[in-house]
């Protein structure tokens, strides 16, 4: 799958195309370790700009087990 592919017809959610201008370079192919900080900082700024809490490490953590999960079923 490739989050930062064109489609023809349609136009990216503006903050979307903005976090994929600031992490273009993690979006191609990243390492587990770069994939586990894009993801933190993506829940820290969907966090912030709902106005809710920062999350804990532990629950940051966890959501991203969910997601290795999840990816892996959809690379399969």
């Amino acid at each position: 799958m490739n989050i930062a592919a064109e489609l023809p017809g349609w136009r990216r959610f503006s903050p979307a195309e903005q976090w994929l201008q600031r992490n273009m370079q993690l979006a191609g192919a990243p390492n587990p370790q770069d994939l586990k900080e894009v993801f933190s900082r993506f829940i820290d700024e969907r966090q912030q700009a709902s106005g809710g809490a920062p999350l804990t490490t532990e629950l940051k953590n966890e959501l991203f087990g969910q997601f290795e999960l999840w990816l892996e079923g959809q690379l399969h």
